[in-house]
């Protein structure tokens, strides 16, 4: 798995976290794991309900019954669709943006951008380190066919993750038990 880690910065005045990962598969092949339930269902930390390629559908982000930690829904809308090369949604205040470019002989390289509200820094670490697991998952899924969606629960893997992003000065709020 890659240890590619993400960037915490400003974007047009927002506060955004930045991951670029260069993935050494076909565009189309990216596409359709970061647009598909199918592909999701591989990283993406809930299910998400809605027409994902319809610019101004509604969403809902979903997260299964075996986690009761986590509120169930929140939703979303579909803000820019540019098969294969951009889809843009927001998830609540949140604004993710999915960017491919074709890169190398075969692959293409993936922008994944989280622009955040104000009140959300404070956990941006937490954040990071979520999202920087979840793009191990589409990696490996990518790789191999495999790949879990990281449920709401921290894992080794995220904790790790999290030590590194508040060690290079992310933000991070309230400490998380056992990762301080």
């Amino acid at each position: 798995m890659t240890t590619e880690r993400g960037t915490y910065e400003q974007i047009d005045g927002q506060h955004a976290l930045r991951f670029v990962r260069d993935l050494a598969h076909p565009i189309e092949q990216v596409w359709d794991a970061v647009t598909t339930p199918e592909g999701l269902a591989a990283w993406f930390p809930c299910r998400i309900e809605g027409d994902l390629l319809s610019v101004g559908a509604a969403l809902r982000f979903v997260f299964d019954d075996d986690h009761p930690e986590v509120e169930g829904t929140a939703g979303g809308t579909v803000l820019q669709v540019e098969p294969p090369t951009t889809l843009r949604f927001s998830w609540e205040a949140e604004e993710l943006c999915l960017l491919l470019e074709p890169h190398g002989q075969t692959g293409c390289r993936l922008t994944f951008i989280d622009l955040m509200p104000e009140d959300y820094t404070p956990g941006a670490a937490r954040t990071a380190a979520g999202w920087h697991v979840c793009l191990d998952e589409l990696t490996e899924h990518l790789r191999t066919g495999a790949g879990t969606a990281p449920g709401p629960e921290p894992t080794p893997q995220w904790r790790a993750r999290y030590e590194e992003y508040v060690a290079d000065g992310v933000p991070h709020g309230a400490p998380v038990p056992g990762a301080d």
